[in-house]
Parts: structure tokens; sequence; C-alpha cells
């Protein structure tokens, strides 16, 4: 993902010479049917509403380059590196689409223009008239009347579009992840425990949810008595990452919500009761790429329970089980690119 302090000399009445960036497009064999280069130029100049591209390289502050490449009979891939003037990387973007290549060209055309001007998703975007006719809309969007624009370049005084609106940014890519772990905490022994995830992947941040299951942990009370905790939770959270590939380090941050679930054993009567579970958790993991499209995960968890179940003896009144104040688990697992 390109940092945004590279990218904000940006501004709404259009990039001065100096602030604009070089452009090439590199296709290789098997994209014949996918957007040149002119065509993508002119393209992204609508999206943004002005022209962004500079006259001349060698004087341009920022360089961007797009590689287009079969990675299969069904599939095209679409590479946007952005680089400092003096070479030194600022980010890139991975997008995949089908052979046809008319769905990847429109999000190429979004990905390009954001990472020129990452403010575009926060303006309107350029009024239907002043594009060109790439693809014909269905009817001329209303428009509502408004107190006359001033200075802003492309923007009809006194009318705005009633199309215009935020377009959120599309994931470059969707993953599986599947981590056995051992995981201790719960109970006085670690057990085994399987995290299954999908992730949105924006680039260096991604979101995820997971399901997390936890085998029983068994407590001893006395002899053949017993108590066994059955851990089951939903978390949803957000990871940044970063390093170079084919190795990466990831950091998580999640909110845990299910069921603890207890079995009484070897007592006068045997017991089952259920208590939430909620808990705050973090991840980290490292990150290694075995080939496109997979990788392998070692990843390690610290998890704080917000409430702690407590299993007493009623007759008693003394505490027979209690998850600990932090649960830990370390295991390993892979990733699998969805799309």
């Amino acid at each position: 993902m390109t940092p945004a302090i590279a990218i904000l000399a940006v501004g709404v009445l259009g990039l001065a010479e100096h602030d604009r960036v070089s452009f090439a497009l590199i296709r290789g064999d098997g994209v014949e049917r996918c957007t040149d280069e002119a065509s993508l130029r002119e393209r992204v100049a609508q999206r943004i509403g002005s022209e962004p591209f500079a006259a001349d390289e060698a004087g341009a502050a920022r360089h961007l380059r797009v590689g287009l490449e079969r990675v299969d009979a069904a599939t095209i891939e679409a590479r946007v590196a952005l680089f400092a003037g003096d070479g030194a990387p600022l980010g890139k973007r991975v997008l995949r689409g089908a052979a046809d290549c008319t769905t990847l060209t429109d999000e190429l055309v979004l990905a390009v223009a954001i990472a020129i001007d990452p403010l575009l998703l926060l303006r309107p975007t350029p009024p239907i008239e002043a594009i060109a006719d790439h693809t014909e809309p269905p009817s001329t969007p209303a428009t509502i009347e408004v107190a006359p624009t001033e200075g802003v370049e492309g923007t009809p005084a006194g009318a705005v579009d009633a199309s215009a609106g935020l377009t959120l940014p599309l994931p470059e890519a969707y993953r599986g992840r599947l981590v056995a772990a051992g995981s201790a905490g719960v109970g006085p022994a670690m057990v085994p425990s399987l995290r299954l995830g999908l992730a949105l992947d924006f680039g260096t941040v991604s979101a995820e949810a997971a399901l997390r299951v936890d085998l029983p942990a068994r407590v001893p009370v006395a002899a053949g008595a017993f108590i066994d905790l059955t851990l089951l939770a939903l978390d949803a959270g957000a990871c940044v990452e970063g390093g170079i590939e084919p190795a990466g380090l990831r950091a998580c941050g999640a909110l845990q919500a299910g069921a603890l679930a207890a079995q009484a054993t070897g007592f006068s009567s045997t017991v089952a009761t259920t208590t939430p579970w909620i808990a705050l958790a973090a991840r980290g993991a490292v990150v290694l790429q075995l080939v496109a499209g997979a990788a392998l995960l070692v990843e390690g968890e610290l998890a704080v329970p917000m409430v702690r179940a407590r299993f007493v003896d009623e007759r008693t009144g003394s505490t027979l089980a209690e998850p600990a104040a932090v649960v830990g688990a370390l295991g390993a697992g892979v990733e699998l690119e969805l799309r």
C-alpha cells in the first residue's frame, strides 16, 4: 500500500507539473484484450479530473509503472508499483481479473488513480458531461442546484452530480488461513487449538474474521473427578504487515466472542454448563511465501479475557476451575490466496 505521506502533494485544482508522475505500461504476452497505455492514461486522467502525467520523465517527482501479465488461461495479473524520483520504492499493489480484462481494467484505472492521488476517494467524481464516452451511462444523472462552486476545475457552477459519492476500496485479495496451535491458559495444561480464518487483503492492511476451537482442557479436582473446559469463539480484527519477499511479519489485534463450556465428571452428579467468553487478543506471525498464492505461517497469540468464568463448588464455595488472566497460543499453519 502506498504511504500517504509520499503523495499528499495533490490539490483539487489539479497537479502542478513538478508534482506529476512519469508513467509506463509494460504488457506481457497474452494480454492483447487488455487496455493499452494511451487508453489507460486517458481514463486515469478523466477519473482524477486533471492531467496527472509528467511530460518529462527525467524531472518527474515520482515514477509509476504498471505491468500486465497472463497468469493462466483464465487470469490476468496487473502489478502497480510507485517509486520516488530517486527510484526508492513507495508501494505496490497486485490485481487479478478474468482474461477478458473488462473488470480488471476498471479496477486498474481506480488503483492507478488512487496511487497518484490518495485523496481521490474523498472527493466527488468528475461530472459525467466532462468525461469522454468510454462507457455510455444508462441515463443522464440528475443535478441538484446548490450555491455556485468557485475555483474547482471541471465543476459546473450551480450544479453537483447526484451520482457522485465515495467509492470504497476493493480488497487486493481474499486469503484463507488455517492455523493449528497449542493453547494454554484455559486450563492448566496445553491443548490443541484450531483457527480457521478469512482475510480481506488491502495491501499492508487486512481485515480478518476467524473461528477458534480449543479441544477440552482438563482440570483435575479430586481423585476421579475433573472438569473439561472447551472454548469456541469467533474473532474479528485488523492486521498490518510488512517485510521483504518471500518473508514478512504480521501484527493483528482482535476481539473474541464466544462460549466456554464446562463438563464436570466424577461428582455426585454430572453437570454441564456454558458461560460467555469475551477477550481482547493480540497476534504476531512470521509469513514465509512458499509459492505464488501460498504461504507458511508461524503464529503466536495472547488473549486477555474480559469476562473470566469461575466454576465453584456449590457446597463449599471454593473455586474448582478458572481460566488464567492471559491465555496464550503458539502454532503454525498455511495461508492460501483465494482470489
